[in-house]
């Protein structure tokens, strides 16, 4: 197992990969074709950085860094619907609200990842 700094370098590494694809992504089916990039990442900061979700039937964990890497995507989203002139332009405030969360580490349990 990884100790919890290799954790959050990944974490951080991974998150600014991603982010970047989602910034350059001009079409939906461009975001579509990041789902399951983006859904391991997820899963891998649930999991190693997440708290138990209280509505989860199963005790699955979910971060906070996963909520806003999907605000992110469902913004880029919605503004890819329309046919702006300058698409990879558009739609990256919450692209930049996920980085700024991310790189404050605000994410990261006291004690670090258990």
């Amino acid at each position: 197992m990884e100790n919890s700094d290799n954790l959050v370098d990944r974490a951080v590494n991974e998150g600014h990969n991603i982010a970047d694809k989602i910034k350059r992504a001009t079409s939906v089916s461009d975001l579509g074709r990041l789902n399951n990039e983006i859904q391991g990442y997820m899963d891998f900061v649930d999991e190693n950085f997440g708290s138990k979700d209280e509505f989860s039937e199963n005790g699955e964990k979910y971060s906070e860094l996963s909520f806003y890497l999907t605000m992110a995507i469902e913004e880029k989203e919605r503004h890819l619907e329309y046919n702006y002139e300058n698409p990879g332009e558009i739609g990256n405030d919450g692209v930049d609200s996920f980085l700024n969360f991310l790189d404050s580490k605000q994410w990261i349990k006291k004690g670090g990842a258990e």
